[in-house]
């Protein structure tokens, strides 16, 4: 009988830079956003990101 993986293997690292710009992007046209908040939400949703959201995050930099 084979095992299978409990977890899903994780998105490629082209598909992980890509929702990193995405989210840097849309959170940078939010008036007054805290980003405190916003990276408070990937916790409260379940999901863990390998970054912060933030102005100044290197989405080139994400693997």
């Amino acid at each position: 009988m084979e095992s299978k993986p409990l977890t899903p293997p994780p998105p490629p690292p082209q598909d992980r830079k890509q929702a990193c710009t995405c989210i840097k992007n849309v959170a940078g046209t939010i008036y007054d956003i805290n980003y405190g908040l916003a990276n408070a939400l990937t916790g409260k949703c379940g999901v863990s990101i390998p970054y912060k959201i933030s102005p100044s995050t290197d989405c080139k930099s994400v693997k």
